[in-house]
């Protein structure tokens, strides 16, 4: 059992000073022994108690830094399960936050090492010894590779009073839910007098401050979340505390997925990257747990957020935390005791669930594989062997095979559920009058190509006499002035290894690809070499320019490619903080979560693609696709509609036609350009 440390001093610096100078026989009357405390004794000689059942941690002589020595103590009675009061022991001092790598396999050692050995005596106690990081190395066993998630039963927290959260003064922001938790949670909060502010998530709707203290915003648009934290600055303060119960919902109510991201998306994106919050996530239906769950797959969303969040803003905290809907006034009650407990918990468990009374924690069990059978040396491919592949005319099965066919000269079956036709059949499916001729069209859509491209006016970079070149001039300077530093920050200026220049430059290991891509780009230019697994300074390498002088001159002679000239410069200047990890590298183009910077970048730039043209083009074949299907509904699949720019000039070009049925079916298209395809004939379907 955890057991409180216990002083009259305790908590106070001067206290512990002046203790520490007092004779042992004073010091142990300050406070009576129990056998559920244990003492920690403080001055210039070390104190032997004798009453029986009792343990006394004691520290003979404080060196100078004295703090330092007590702050260990403190650590080792910690470990060894004893409570702390650490707000006392801090006192009014900040303690700082250690931001940890966001890459889990970096493999590098984060523990910190004492400044020498401690000076101090004690009798034996229940202390823990100090953990010794686990060595990490490669699992040769590949059963030993994969895990499965596993919920672990944790203690449940302690009960934490509203009266003592309310004397730390934090400011909470609560996002409203349709199931009146968070409306509960919002008055459990203001009858203890704590500052809170609600948001009523409402799609459609304007943003508007209903009072001071209340607001309704659209959870699917950006700015009302900049808007409401404008506000909440200027009325109240930036949170600290924030809880949403957006995802609360009854269990035959399926939110919209989109939704559901966005508005955390959005929300983070506001605070941006600076602020110091705890977030809290909310749900119900979350996770499938027990039999009786019914876990809703849209709410699925809300894990990616909820971790990667923490490792994308090292100042804001977040936790998931699934619950079920309170049947009676108790257990609404105990749920919002719950629900304080985790807000205001220390960062622990990222995915919590509570099943009625259980506290459960997400967790990842080992999945050991079966041993195989066959001997392990025995080559599972043969040549000549026979193979069969399920699924075989896929672009994966088609693959296989035919690495197969190429290396082991295999006998291979392709499977597939769709019926093949007979061999002698092929001729007459080809000369087939439902199957469209297209060899008509091609000459047309040459031609509205052509006559696209005279209307929309659009040239190409190539088209540019000496764009091309002096863009590759800059990024090679911007480039080699990033690399070059690698040479001379070591000793060996003349030549590097791959892994040298890594580690120089101290590149993150997901981030190692854009140095490579760097390096690949000036041995092009022969700025630098390649020889014999070492990069060495090219023939070119004194003749390269600086970016700035490259840079001025683009912008004086190419005046409507400035944007890309800045968005070149801009993305340059971040190469060492984004690639080490000092700053997170998707801030680079989205600064604070934004995408004010590179819409200016593309507003001064001028239109040099050519894929309007393409899509025009497109949906003139769709077109005559669509007319040429003699009373036969056309089926259309597009796979990653996303933002739908091509989806949007297809569905108008099939709209125009007349008596034509049309079904048409895109995969992840954005939801706001779902109305393109939804009930317009002659469309029939759309996903």
């Amino acid at each position: 059992m955890p057991r409180p440390i216990s002083s009259n001093h305790y908590g106070s610096r001067g206290g512990l000073n002046s203790w520490s100078q007092q004779p042992s026989s004073q010091a142990t009357s300050q406070f009576s022994l129990t056998p559920e405390q244990l003492p920690i004794y403080l001055g210039p000689t070390v104190l032997v108690d004798d009453s029986p059942g009792i343990e006394v941690f004691s520290v003979g002589c404080l060196p100078q830094d004295s703090e330092e020595v007590i702050g260990h103590i403190l650590a080792q009675a910690w470990c060894g399960g004893s409570s702390i009061d650490w707000a006392a022991f801090q006192g009014d001092a900040a303690p700082r936050r250690v931001p940890l790598p966001t890459y889990p396999f970096d493999r590098q050692r984060y523990w910190a090492k004492p400044a020498g050995p401690i000076v101090a005596k004690s009798v034996p106690t229940p202390i823990a010894k100090p953990i010794t990081p686990f060595p990490l190395s490669k699992q040769p066993d590949l059963g030993g590779w994969f895990y499965r998630p596993h919920w672990e039963q944790k203690l449940p927290l302690a009960p934490v009073s509203p009266a003592t959260i309310a004397q730390r003064g934090e400011f909470w922001l609560l996002f409203l839910d349709d199931c009146s938790i968070g409306e509960g949670f919002a008055r459990y909060l203001r009858e203890a007098e704590i500052g809170v502010a609600t948001v009523k998530l409402q799609p459609g709707a304007e943003f508007k401050a209903l009072s001071d203290w209340d607001y309704c915003l659209n959870p699917d648009r950006a700015q009302h979340y900049r808007d409401l934290f404008q506000i909440l600055e200027q009325r109240h303060s930036t949170p600290q505390q924030i809880c949403h119960f957006g995802s609360v919902t009854a269990p035959e109510t399926e939110p919209n997925p989109e939704v559901v991201f966005n508005s955390l998306l959005f929300l983070v994106q506001a605070l941006g990257p600076q602020a110091t919050a705890n977030l809290t996530i909310i749900s119900t239906n979350l996770h499938g747990i027990e039999p009786s769950d019914l876990p809703c797959p849209a709410k699925a969303l809300l894990l990616g957020p909820a971790l990667v969040i923490p490792q994308e803003y090292a100042k804001i905290n977040c936790r998931s935390l699934d619950i079920e809907l309170p049947k009676n006034q108790l257990q609404r009650q105990n749920l919002l005791d719950r629900i304080l407990a985790e807000a205001v918990a220390p960062e622990e468990d990222a995915v919590i669930a509570y099943r009625e009374e259980t506290r459960l924690a997400r967790t990842y069990k080992s999945l050991q594989l079966p041993e195989s059978s066959n001997d392990r040396t025995e080559p599972r491919l043969r040549q000549g062997g026979v193979y069969l592949i399920a699924g075989g005319l896929g672009g994966v099965g088609l693959t296989l095979a035919t690495f197969l066919a190429k290396y082991y000269a295999g006998k291979i079956a392709l499977l597939t559920r769709s019926s093949f036709p007979d061999r002698d059949s092929w001729e007459g499916i080809l000369k087939q009058k439902r199957l469209p001729d297209l060899s008509s069209s091609i000459e047309e859509l040459r031609k509205v190509e052509a006559k696209l491209s005279d209307q929309l006016a659009i040239a190409a970079i190539s088209d540019y006499p000496g764009l091309t070149e002096k863009l590759t001039d800059l990024c090679c300077a911007h480039g080699f002035n990033y690399v070059k530093t690698a040479f001379v920050q070591t000793d060996s200026s003349q030549s590097l290894s791959y892994k040298a220049i890594l580690e120089s430059l101290r590149v993150l290991p997901e981030l190692e690809g854009c140095v490579l891509y760097i390096l690949d780009l000036l041995m092009a230019a022969e700025i630098i070499s390649y020889k014999d697994g070492l990069y060495y300074l090219g023939a070119k390498a004194d003749r390269v320019k600086e970016p700035e002088e490259l840079s001025a001159n683009l912008r004086r002679h190419y005046p409507d490619f400035r944007g890309l000239v800045e968005l070149l410069d801009h993305c340059a200047i971040h190469y060492s903080a984004a690639l080490t990890g000092k700053i997170p590298a998707i801030s680079v183009l989205y600064p604070e979560g934004r995408s004010d910077f590179l819409a200016k970048t593309m507003e001064n730039t001028i239109e040099h693609s050519r894929e309007p043209i393409y899509r025009q083009v497109a949906a003139e074949l769709v077109a005559k696709l669509a007319s040429q299907q003699q009373g036969r509904p056309l089926r259309i699949l597009e796979v990653g509609a996303g933002n739908g720019l091509l989806t949007e000039v297809v569905a108008s070009a099939l709209k125009q036609l007349e008596g034509v049925e049309c079904e048409y079916w895109a995969t992840d298209i954005s939801y706001g350009r779902c109305p393109l395809l939804r009930g317009a004939p002659p469309l029939q379907n759309w996903a």
